[in-house]
């Protein structure tokens, strides 16, 4: 909103239901009415029903992988998922960060990638590389980075290199 995209929140208890914590249906039309109309819509992670146990946790990348897949069976062409959050990219065991992951790349350094300074309940760095690498066999390429610097959303949309941390096969 701060830099004029048309964006909507989307709360994903609104368009998920799952059973035992996995995702069970997707409400798909609300996502498809706003882009079909030009407005972005932004997810993130968050409670959802749950038909066993009430309610889950549910992830914001795990969210986007959904909605890309049902997207993509419906003829849209994704190449890009932005994931922005408060770290500046995913980091290895010195704080640095790993500017690009590949399956096999993840395969030996998977041990010392580091979690959130914060308390992150939907899975923390770990599983959104997870996520993103299952994204990369879509064809998507993901770029994690650092949200609360000024200009990078800006800059990622529009495709202009940033720092963060890209994920591809």
């Amino acid at each position: 909103l701060k830099i004029g995209l048309p964006v909507v929140s989307i709360p994903p208890s609104t368009i998920f239901i799952s059973t035992n914590g996995k995702p069970l249906k997707i409400f798909i039309h609300p996502i498809l009415t706003l882009l079909d109309n030009g407005i972005i819509p932004v997810l993130y992670g968050d409670v959802i029903w749950d038909t066993k146990r009430g309610s889950s946790i549910f992830s914001g990348e795990t969210c986007l992988k959904i909605i890309s897949h049902e997207l993509m069976k419906r003829g849209w062409k994704i190449t890009r998922d932005i994931q922005l959050g408060i770290e500046k990219g995913v980091l290895d065991e010195n704080g640095k960060i790993i500017p690009f992951i590949t399956p096999v790349k993840f395969a030996k350094l998977h041990r010392t990638i580091c979690g959130s300074a914060n308390r992150d309940v939907t899975g923390g760095m770990k599983h959104k590389v997870q996520e993103s690498l299952e994204m990369a066999k879509l064809g998507i390429e993901t770029l994690i980075a650092n949200g609360e610097v000024k200009g990078l959303a800006y800059k990622a949309i529009i495709g202009e290199k940033v720092n963060g941390t890209k994920i591809s096969i």
